[in-house]
């Protein structure tokens, strides 16, 4: 049993090592493709069917497609699509274990791969990550081949103490549901596979019961995306229970074909004396049958879906959806309170990057009924998806005050408004790419630089709360100009002082890339902010004057 127990943990981290090296290798090349190759049915199943094969998990192909149905980049019809095809895609992977593991030595295959990728990692490490991954590759590879090895050696002495008989007379729904509690506790479809398949090769189990663990498992195998969906938006359920409808469906038509798809595979192929490859090839026309049949159902699957998991607006405005966009001078007003709001929003978020806290600093804003809107609660991350959803918000606002007549200028504002809003997240967005920068800094124990550009942010955050929460407009501009002048100054003495350091070779090289890469984008968000506080509060006259002060 601990034969078999150390074979699947090899197998497992082997398939751990593969899917995160070919992941790393592709990266955002194969997201881009499968975000372009979805346009109809059949092209995402081919899809599915393909990065199915180059990532050999039809799980990880899944989980990116629940990624992508979140993020609203892929249809629900197309999910449908990617899901079934990785279905498909994934028997690939059992054919090559049914082959290469089952047909030569495995040392001939395993300890080659492992020993050039070992040394790979070791001498080729310190180059490129694309060597990194490719030394990865190889080791992964051969830990898979290792791990069967060991479960099959497992399996094999197992077997010989066992009296396998008493498997015999287990009715079909026992077998059926091992094969589901199996994947479900491995997380792993391909390796339930693999332990079927040692089970068959041993001859501990026949190949017809052996057909209905398969039958499970690939019900099982909807167990992780399940998961994946748990408390996620509508469209991630939408691809979860579709995975499971899929399955079992499948099973529910291929059961009672099973006789005649075993005889066929028998008789047929030939393949009675071959039982590995017989269920290799069960494997394929179990899920090949699934795709034929569910292949029509696709669109009427996804409409039942769609009633099922309804997509319920996320509301994260505080001031435009109560006022309607037929009046423009009232949008008009409600739009620029929004900003302002939008304002707050990204200062806060850029605050808590420097681990302050906002309530302290930022102007308190009251809603439409006078109520006090409340701090913005969550993660950072989340904090940024309220950001981006609420300057979505906005512009779909803007758009639809558009459609109506305006003044000369309503429409003047309305387009300052609207350019005050990118300013405001392109803000965000500045202090969010450089994050990992200063986690860097942080744990590198560079905590007086990280104290640096906590006071710089505070100090700016306070001077924008001044001027946000000033009632006149006079001296609005000047404020600006002086808050916009400081940002330069600090930019400056900022970079005097790294040089210095590193002059005195008190900074090394990767911190010296980390401070400089917060302080430019610390100093690039607080311009952005200016510029979207300046759009927003000032009058074309008072804009002019700034723009002659800020030359």
């Amino acid at each position: 049993m601990w034969q078999i127990l150390a074979g699947l943990g090899i197998f497992l981290f082997g398939m751990l090592l593969v899917e995160e090296s070919i992941r790393n290798l592709s990266g955002k090349a194969l997201r881009g493709f499968i975000r372009r190759q979805t346009s109809n049915r059949a092209k995402s199943i081919g899809l599915g069917v393909l990065t199915t094969i180059i990532l050999q998990s039809s799980s990880a192909v899944s989980l990116m497609v629940l990624a992508f149905t979140g993020a609203g980049i892929m249809s629900t019809i197309s999910a449908i699509g990617v899901v079934m095809g990785a279905s498909l895609g994934t028997t690939i992977s059992t054919w090559l274990i049914a082959t290469a593991g089952f047909k030569f030595k495995i040392e001939l295959l395993s300890l080659p791969f492992i020993g050039i990728g070992g040394l790979g990692l070791l001498f080729l490490g310190n180059r490129t990550s694309r060597w990194v991954n490719i030394s990865k590759l190889l080791v992964g590879f051969g830990f898979l081949f290792m791990g069967l090895d060991y479960m099959k050696q497992g399996v094999e002495t197992w077997t010989s103490g066992v009296d396998v008989a008493v498997l015999q007379g287990l009715p079909g729904a026992a077998y059926l549901l091992f094969g589901v509690i199996l994947t479900a506790l491995i997380h792993s479809s391909t390796a339930s596979i693999v332990i079927i398949l040692s089970s068959v090769y041993s001859g501990m189990i026949g190949f017809e019961p052996a057909c209905l663990i398969v039958v499970g498992i690939n019900v099982g195998a909807t167990i992780t995306v399940l998961i994946g969906s748990i408390n996620g938006v509508p469209s991630k359920k939408k691809v979860a229970f579709s995975h499971l409808f899929f399955k079992i469906v499948t099973a529910l038509v291929v059961l009672p074909l099973t006789p005649l798809l075993i005889v066929f595979i028998n008789r047929g192929l030939g393949l009675a004396g071959d039982p590995v490859f017989g269920l290799a090839c069960f494997h394929t026309l179990f899920n090949l049958i699934g795709l034929v049949v569910f292949f029509p159902l696709i669109g009427t699957l996804a409409r039942l879906l769609d009633k099922m998991f309804r997509e319920k607006p996320v509301l994260v405005s505080r001031f435009i959806h109560a006022a309607p966009a037929q009046v423009p001078e009232a949008a008009t007003t409600a739009l620029q309170n929004e900003v302002r709001y939008l304002i707050r929003l990204c200062l806060d978020y850029n605050l808590r990057h420097f681990m302050s806290d906002p309530s302290l600093i930022l102007p308190e804003i009251k809603n439409t009924a006078g109520a006090l809107i409340p701090v913005e609660k969550g993660e950072v991350t989340e904090h940024y998806e309220r950001i981006k959803l609420l300057q979505a918000q906005i512009f779909k606002y803007g758009a639809a005050i558009q459609q109506h007549e305006l003044s000369e200028n309503e429409a003047r504002e309305l387009n300052h408004a609207l350019h005050a809003a990118r300013y405001a997240v392109a803000a965000a967005k500045s202090v969010k790419d450089v994050k990992h920068n200063l986690d860097e800094i942080d744990e590198n124990g560079n905590s007086d630089y990280f104290r640096i550009f906590r006071k710089r942010m505070l100090d700016f955050a306070t001077e924008i709360s001044s001027i946000l929460q000033q009632k006149e407009s006079d001296g609005i501009a000047e404020k600006l100009y002086t808050a916009g002048k400081k940002l330069k100054t600090e930019d400056r003495h900022f970079t005097d002082t790294i040089t210095a350091a590193l002059n005195k070779g008190k900074l090394g090289a990767p911190v010296l890339s980390a401070v400089l890469s917060v302080n430019r984008n610390l100093t690039l968000s607080g311009r952005q902010i200016v510029l979207s506080v300046k759009d927003l509060l000032l009058t074309e006259h008072e804009a002019d004057i700034f723009e002659d002060l800020d030359t």
